[in-house]
């Protein structure tokens, strides 16, 4: 039996994009991620019944969905990016911001919009270096799985 290689999807293909007008035609990438995480939470309750011996079990009860993020920020006086901007203002305000984030690998990976809640949290940094800025999106609800961004032009 042969099996085929295949070329592994480096860890930073996954882009985050904002609706900067909140009816999806307006999408801005958020620029300089340096680590990205989609990270959902299991809350669970124990449902073993006597008839299952020593042996327990747990059912899902709700699923909470985060991304946490990491941008780097310039802080020389230039402009700062809108993407990160609309974010940071977002988590300023305490507003819900729509948000799409797909994995770039190949046009038809898994591809995401949600609304989210924002946290914005600078983390500082050498006066010459760039600033590292934690962001964390409280997805509301479940993600609607989307058509990939990029199959219609097959990048």
């Amino acid at each position: 039996m042969s099996t085929e290689a295949t070329a592994a999807a480096p860890n930073s293909t996954w882009k985050l994009e904002v609706d900067m007008t909140g009816d999806g035609t307006d999408w801005t990438r958020v620029a300089g991620i340096n680590s990205f995480s989609n990270t959902p939470s299991y809350s669970t309750a124990d449902n073993t019944d006597f008839d299952a011996g020593l042996y327990g079990s747990d059912a899902v009860t709700q699923i909470k969905e985060q991304i946490t993020a990491t941008v780097l920020r310039r802080n020389d006086g230039s402009a700062y990016d809108a993407g990160q901007e609309a974010i940071r203002e977002a988590a300023r305000k305490g507003e819900m911001l729509k948000v799409r984030y797909y994995d770039t690998a190949f046009d038809t990976a898994e591809s995401y919009e949600a609304s989210v809640y924002c946290q914005w949290a600078p983390q500082g940094g050498g006066g010459t270096g760039l600033q590292s800025v934690n962001i964390t999106l409280l997805v509301q609800g479940e993600p609607e799985e989307v058509p990939h961004p990029n199959a219609a032009t097959g990048v």
